[in-house]
């Protein structure tokens, strides 16, 4: 009897220690909060395989089942079933305290391993009460994972082309499993599958072209229990090139005209560019050839971005600084066509007749003057010879001509004039009309003086004979 006390002890020392702290702790306590009624529990499933791990999720309730969302005491958690249960590194000594980011449910995935078969539980206390209190329990089994750890990669589809360098893989298979992904036979990502029995990772940096990828399920000692087939895809991650870039002509001036031609590989989806803050879509003209022309309005240096993308939505960016510049436009002040200059021909006005001769004498000469003529250049002076011949005299260029009275016998000539003008070749040229013809006496006035003073004084002598 005393010797199977004993070994009840033993066997139970870990158990017995755990409640006795538990009583100490709780023996005096009140509760901290007096809406809190118990802790809800809950293990990852109803079941479960000694070699895998289950989730633990834990809150606070009130009375009514409704989740409190102020409680931020902390708590105890334990086996009192499985002493040597593993338990999430976060509780340490058994206890844990609710913060405010796990949102009033603390939940544990994937971190709780029972190490004994049967009923376990879970027990979770409130550290200030020992009424407030919370059990989930589980039925443990031996490993099972022999015959149910089969797995198989949902995606990316064998077959499957893509054009990135990295892809998301997902798979199904028993829950709650160490699962490794092996990408090309070489990178290997380890993870463990979810409650819902599956999941997905990232892999990167696969290889242009080929690629394979295989998922492996492994025991605790990382033993491969089951393997997925081998799926192959294809990764395209080769940018399109850009083999040249021009933009002619390169300076042009405003409002003129510049092409962009650029050589690429054949056949991609969509190759433009970025000009002044616009899209351009280029043509493919020709094999590896694209063009496209623009009108550009203002003067300035401008940069030209390019893009190229293929089929696969891969794309390759060039930035072509200052391609084009455009210069301000020359306007050409207007021409203003001096009208020639014509010199106008002198109006040329021909001379009239010569009018108002007349003679004026003078003791030793006379002068005969004339109504002067704007248009005369100057004036020919005629007279008529003994044999009745006119004869040009002298040429003046005042409207009057003097006679010296000389010689030794009384004598009058006659005169006429004619006034003379320059014409349309400026040579000189008389009016062919004479002027009235004027007797000039040309013998000294003494001589007619005395002949009139003899004549008188004969005629007194005659009358005196006669009376």
């Amino acid at each position: 009897m005393y010797i199977e006390l004993i070994t009840f002890f033993k066997m139970n020392l870990r158990k017995i220690f755990i409640a006795l702290i538990v009583i100490l702790w709780f023996g005096n306590a009140t509760t901290a909060l007096a809406n809190i009624d118990h802790f809800e529990v809950n293990l990852g499933s109803e079941t479960l395989s000694i070699d895998n791990y289950t989730d633990l999720e834990i809150k606070a309730m009130d009375a009514d089942n409704n989740v409190i969302t102020d409680y931020t005491w902390e708590i105890l958690i334990m086996s009192m079933s499985d002493d040597m249960v593993e338990l999430p590194a976060s509780i340490v000594d058994y206890s844990y305290t609710f913060k405010e980011e796990d949102k009033w449910v603390v939940k544990f995935e994937n971190w709780v391993k029972f190490t004994a078969t049967w009923t376990q539980d879970i027990s979770v206390f409130d550290s200030l009460d020992t009424n407030i209190v919370g059990i989930a329990e589980i039925e443990v089994s031996e490993s099972e994972a022999e015959a149910s750890a089969e797995i198989s990669i949902s995606t990316p589809e064998a077959g499957t082309q893509i054009n990135s360098s990295s892809t998301s893989i997902s798979w199904t298979t028993t829950k709650n499993h160490s699962v490794k992904i092996i990408v090309n036979g070489e990178t290997e990502i380890s993870t463990t599958s979810d409650n819902s029995w599956n999941f997905a990772i990232q892999a990167d940096n696969l290889n242009s072209w080929e690629n394979t990828i295989k998922a492996q399920v492994l025991d605790a000692d990382g033993n491969i229990l089951w393997e997925s087939a081998v799926v192959s895809i294809t990764s395209n991650t080769e940018k399109p090139v850009l083999e040249s870039f021009s933009a002619t002509p390169e300076v042009i001036k405003e409002n003129e005209k510049v092409t962009f031609e650029i050589m690429a590989n054949s056949g991609l989806k969509e190759v433009s560019i970025i000009f002044n803050d616009e899209k351009i879509q280029l043509n493919e003209e020709s094999a590896w050839i694209y063009k496209a022309s623009k009108f550009v309005a203002n003067e300035g240096s401008y940069d030209v971005t390019i893009n190229l993308t293929n089929d696969y939505e891969i794309q390759t960016t060039v930035l072509q600084e200052r391609a084009v510049k455009v210069e301000k436009e020359e306007i050409p002040e207007p021409v203003v066509e001096e009208e020639p200059i014509v010199e106008e021909e002198p109006v040329i006005e021909k001379v009239e007749k010569v009018t108002w001769i007349k003679v004026t004498k003078f003791k030793d000469r006379s002068v005969i003057s004339w109504d002067a003529q704007d248009a005369a250049e100057s004036y020919n002076v005629y007279k008529k010879d003994e044999n009745g011949e006119t004869i040009l005299v002298d040429n003046v260029t005042e409207n009057k001509f003097v006679i010296n009275i000389s010689g030794e016998e009384v004598k009058y000539e006659d005169f006429m004039i004619k006034a003379v003008w320059l014409n349309e070749e400026w040579l000189k040229e008389e009016n062919p009309e004479f002027s009235e013809m004027v007797k000039v006496q040309t013998w000294p006035a003494e001589v007619l003086f005395v002949l009139f003073f003899a004549m008188i004084l004969g005629y007194m002598i005659l009358r005196r004979k006669n009376a």
